[in-house]
């Protein structure tokens, strides 16, 4: 079982590494966390306790620039 106590690109590698290893009955431990902005969108926001694997390049998806505009450090 994969674990991932991150968020972001580390959840999103933890959900690609269980899919290879286990398929569509793969599971990832993780922590969930209400966060007030979503960088990855709804892409790891579970429903019906399952999170889909993203198909894009990479991690499969693009972060939000919006949410990076909105958050970012001056």
């Amino acid at each position: 079982m994969v674990h991932a106590f991150y968020d972001g690109p580390g959840l999103l590698a933890g959900i690609h590494g269980s899919a290879a290893l286990g398929g569509a009955n793969a599971l990832v431990e993780w922590r969930f966390f209400d966060l007030e902005a979503q960088l990855c969108g709804d892409a790891i926001v579970p429903k019906n306790g399952m999170m889909a694997v993203p198909q894009g390049p990479g991690l499969g998806i693009e972060p939000s620039a919006e949410v990076i505009r909105d958050y970012r450090l001056h």
